[in-house]
């Protein structure tokens, strides 16, 4: 469909491809304040200004990453992993390998953060296990003992490694690695050798969750290098594994978030969402249309963004080319850079600059696509992942980059009721003797509260490294931005996204694996476990927002061929060279603190009462006021008649009652109980105090209207005999 708009760019592209492009493979540990060391990362601002290594899946919001920081004596590393549905298992591994002068000094570290009782809060690590020298890691599968009293690493006792559990899928872990300046100590297992600020060293770090269902999800750095086909022998070579230094200034590069680019919203719906050429009448056959048909006339001008921030100590010089594909999980060779086919006369410069970015500045680059008549008819799918991918001009030997390319496929949207499709490609993908691709998809639902005032992170700032002459400190230091207005973060994304009359927003996201077809076995226990191995496949998600209170967020996850593995976790195979399809519907209930209800039914006696009357109809008008969704205060005024029997009397009784009511469940069948003193006057009788218990179902029609079936049974104390009967009404509710 889009093919041809490329054949213009086809030469910029590998330009590009050829250029000293720099993937996040580098990261900068500077100075700063020292952590409080109780396993949490995220809410301790002793990590803000650490370096940081996006470990998450490109094109969501990244929640799972390593800081890095130091001081004079240490090297501190967080781990901070959020991935729902998936809560952590005794069989979550975290893998730190370091490479800091020679093959036989390199350190492999194996940390199981948790047994299978989960602790709250903060603890220490179920256990930990270290090699040294790399060369030996693919056959020797016996684990150096951590605890030998001949030659101990006591910063690697499981005690020293702190973990905090916060709930459901949301944990983090801290290490503290003390310092070794002398080379020649390089084999000390009390401390780490690291070579002084400028020179390099080899790093590499691997969050590996093994699912339930029975599959190996991984996070590495550098992305992709894996471990394979076994935790023991499969630790990539140190040659694919990132490269860290010391620097005065962490994270020295230029940093592009996916929050701070994609499409200009409006003139776009959202920004995710292209605007085509609307003509006056169908367009008819889009082979047909030659390719300059109706210049210079075009659709809107759809303006790609990019605002990378520049972390570095000296002015950078940024190019940026823009790629789109249909919106979800683009394959390797889904993606299309923006421009126009051979036959459209105008140019459009793509990538764009180079851009001139001081330090500690954040650029803006903008590239207007308006789409031609033929590219608005072969547009079928409007919703696009957008990737903004970085280099620098051939003369330029000093700009880096964190992450490069950057992919956006999360969309900031509005909700009561909001529905999408997404698209999971496998163009690029090797092939497999099925002729189709599988993949696992792990999708994740939380409420997120969107801060009310401005980011209240102050910066940290740090001295001098003894490491390094005072001189060239006293050139590099530079305080750290608050992480807020670095990194992305969903409650930040939600303050910068939506206005204050949204009061939280929910964060819906799927992480994408693609199987390899191979397995991997965790060999570091007792019993080896086998399972089926996955790529990262990128992601794609959406932070909703609705504006004013939300009583429940409810969503749904569907598709042709889609399989539901277990809550949260779905299988789809695709046919290779075609597209999944995949569909999202997610709702947002506002929530009304006041509720009309009116309901009728039967009214049915019971015990001596039952002697005396036979059954009748009731009546319930009531007026319920809702604390929060589950509890809430009920007025009531009911009506219940009972015809006489043998010749005697009808009996009306009028209830008059204020019940505390507890609803629950979040889908559109909401079952409740009910209790409460009332009043009761009867006629003919006497009329006395009662009480009255009761229990029913309600359906949720839509935001306003609910219906009710209810039984409630009814005791009054009278004089000589209590009379008791129950009432069972069908109903409507309204609230307001």
């Amino acid at each position: 469909m889009m093919k041809s708009w490329t054949g213009l760019w086809a030469a910029a592209a590998v330009a590009l491809a050829a250029s000293p492009l720099q993937a996040q493979n580098h990261v900068c540990i500077g100075q700063a304040a020292e952590p409080t060391m109780d396993g949490a990362v995220a809410s301790d601002p002793g990590w803000n200004g650490a370096a940081r290594i996006d470990l998450d899946l490109q094109g969501i919001i990244p929640q799972v990453y390593a800081r890095l920081v130091r001081t004079a004596t240490h090297v501190y590393v967080g781990l901070s992993v959020n991935t729902p549905p998936l809560a952590p298992t005794d069989d979550d591994r975290v893998v730190l390998c370091l490479s800091t002068s020679d093959v036989a000094a390199a350190w492999r570290i194996h940390i199981q953060p948790f047994t299978d009782a989960l602790p709250g809060g903060s603890s220490t690590a179920a256990a930990v296990q270290y090699w040294r020298n790399s060369s030996t890691w693919k056959s020797n599968v016996i684990a150096q003992d951590p605890s030998d009293s001949v030659n101990p690493a006591p910063w690697l006792q499981p005690a020293q490694v702190r973990t905090y559990y916060h709930g459901a899928s949301f944990w983090e872990m801290e290490l503290k690695i003390p310092i070794e300046s002398n080379l020649a100590n390089d084999d000390n297992r009390t401390a780490v050798y690291f070579p002084p600020v400028g020179a390099t060293f080899k790093l590499y770090v691997n969050v590996l969750q093994l699912s339930p269902s029975g599959y190996a999800f991984q996070y590495p750095w550098r992305t992709m290098s894996k471990i394979n086909p076994t935790l023991l022998s499969g630790t990539p070579e140190p040659t694919a594994w990132g490269t860290a230094s010391f620097d005065q200034k962490a994270g020295a590069s230029v940093i592009l978030i996916p929050s701070r680019m994609g499409l200009v919203a409006p003139p776009c719906p959202t920004n995710n969402v292209v605007v085509p050429y609307t003509p006056p009448a169908p367009f008819g056959d889009c082979a047909a249309i030659p390719d300059g048909h109706l210049f210079p006339t075009t659709g809107p001008a759809n303006t790609f963004f990019a605002k990378p921030r520049n972390k570095m100590a000296a002015q950078v010089h940024v190019l940026t080319a823009f790629d789109v594909s249909d919106f979800g999980l683009p394959a390797p060779d889904d993606w299309w850079t923006v421009g126009y086919p051979a036959g459209w006369p105008a140019p459009l410069s793509n990538p764009v600059g180079p851009l001139n970015i001081a330090p500690d500045g954040e650029g803006f680059v903008a590239l207007d696509w308006p789409l031609t008549y033929k590219q608005s008819c072969e547009l079928a799918v409007p919703e696009k992942s957008i990737r903004a991918q970085m280099s620098r001009p051939a003369e330029d030997d000093v700009t880096v980059f964190s992450a490069n390319p950057v992919v956006r496929s999360t969309d900031n949207v509005f909700s009561s009721v909001f529905e999408r499709d997404a698209r999971v490609g496998t163009r690029g993908y090797p092939a497999t003797a099925s002729g189709r691709q599988a993949f696992v998809f792990a999708v994740g639902k939380e409420i997120v509260p969107r801060p009310t005032g401005p980011p209240r992170i102050a910066p940290v700032s740090g001295p001098a490294s003894p490491l390094v002459a005072a001189p060239a400190a006293a050139v590099n230091i530079r305080a750290p931005l608050p992480d807020a207005l670095i990194y992305d973060d969903p409650a930040e994304v939600a303050r910068r996204s939506f206005p204050p009359a949204v009061e939280q927003t929910f964060h819906w996201v799927c992480r994408g694996f693609r199987k390899t077809g191979g397995t991997f076995v965790l060999d570091d226990r007792p019993a080896k476990l086998t399972v089926s191995d996955t790529d990262p496949a990128g992601g794609f998600g959406y932070l909703s927002g609705h504006l004013g209170p939300v009583e429940r967020w409810t969503s749904e996850f569907t598709g042709p061929g889609l399989r539901r593995l277990s809550e949260g976790l779905f299988e789809l195979d695709v046919p290779q060279g075609q597209k999944g399809r995949v569909h999202t519907r997610i709702e947002a209930e506002s929530f009304y603190e006041w509720q009309l209800r009116f309901r009728l039914g039967a009214a049915v006696p019971h015990g001596d009462f039952a002697d005396a009357v036979d059954g009748g109809w009731s009546e319930l008008v009531s007026l319920e006021y809702r604390i929060n969704p589950m509890f809430s205060v009920e007025a009531r005024l009911g009506v219940s008649s009972f015809d006489g029997e043998s010749g005697g009397p009808d009996v009306y009784s009028v209830q008059h009652a204020v019940n505390g009511r507890a609803t629950f469940l979040d889908g559109p069948w909401r079952p409740f109980v009910n209790a409460g003193p009332g009043f009761y006057a009867n006629n003919p009788g006497d009329d006395d105090f009662g009480i009255n218990v009761g229990a029913g179902v309600g359906y949720r029609l839509n935001d306003r209207f609910t219906l009710e079936a209810a039984w409630d049974y009814h005791h009054v104390f009278a004089e000589g005999d209590d009379p008791s009967f129950s009432t069972l009404q069908l109903g409507v509710g309204l609230k307001f």
